[in-house]
């Protein structure tokens, strides 16, 4: 082990002949992991002083137990499951942009509703316009239920992309209502 490492970077990173790959770190306080392939795979992450995580292109499943996280970065398709075991209680910023969504269903509804749900504590939220979109669809559902966001202070959206060769923002129509 590396007693002293507080920055930890993993691009590129395929786990093989394990269901479960677990960081576990005492001081570990920035984890980075870019183009992740856990498909089918959970990733627990157990990070006691972890300030800041970035999962960008992942896919699978995450489990994050870190109570000191203050920034939280999700870039890329939608998680298959994310949850927290101890609710960030001091998470002040988190960005969360969903591409790729191509089947709006209702069972990207559930993962989205979910993922919200852990970001209870957080102050400044930028939303991808796909999560906006996606959770439209459900409008009667959520519309009964109290907000998840409760210490929410700022709410920033961000431009649907367009992928294609035109490089255009797409043109996203959600409710008219904001609870």
């Amino acid at each position: 082990m590396c007693p002293n490492l507080k920055n930890m970077t993993l691009v590129g990173c395929k786990v093989t002949g394990s269901v479960v790959l677990t960081i576990c770190h005492p001081r570990l306080s920035n984890l980075t992991i870019d183009k992740g392939d856990f498909i089918a795979r959970t990733v627990n992450v157990v990070t006691p002083q972890l300030k800041n995580l970035s999962i960008v292109r992942y896919i699978g499943r995450f489990r994050v137990s870190a109570p000191e996280l203050a920034s939280l970065i999700l870039r890329g398709p939608c998680p298959s499951r994310f949850s927290s075991t101890d609710g960030f209680p001091c998470l002040e910023k988190a960005l969360i942009f969903i591409h790729g969504i191509e089947d709006l269903s209702s069972l990207y509804t559930s993962h989205i509703i979910n993922l919200l749900e852990q970001l209870h504590y957080v102050k400044f939220l930028s939303l991808s316009m796909e999560i906006i979109q996606v959770l439209n669809l459900s409008v009667e559902i959520i519309s009964r239920q109290p907000s998840p966001l409760a210490n929410l202070e700022s709410l920033t959206l961000l431009p649907k992309l367009n992928f294609g060769y035109n490089g255009k923002h797409k043109r996203v129509i959600v409710s008219t209502e904001l609870k």
